[in-house]
């Protein structure tokens, strides 16, 4: 399940997936709640 489409400042096409995200939260606690934050803060 894709969570966010996005593109990165160089351009490139990322999809986040809810699998993806759940790694990210699992190794970075911190992060959990902040998707919205990241997609933000990436424009």
């Amino acid at each position: 399940m894709t969570l966010a489409r996005v593109v990165s400042k160089e351009g490139v096409p990322l999809r986040i997936t809810a699998e993806r995200w759940a790694h990210i939260v699992e190794n970075h606690d911190y992060m959990a709640g902040n998707l919205g934050v990241v997609l933000w803060r990436r424009r």
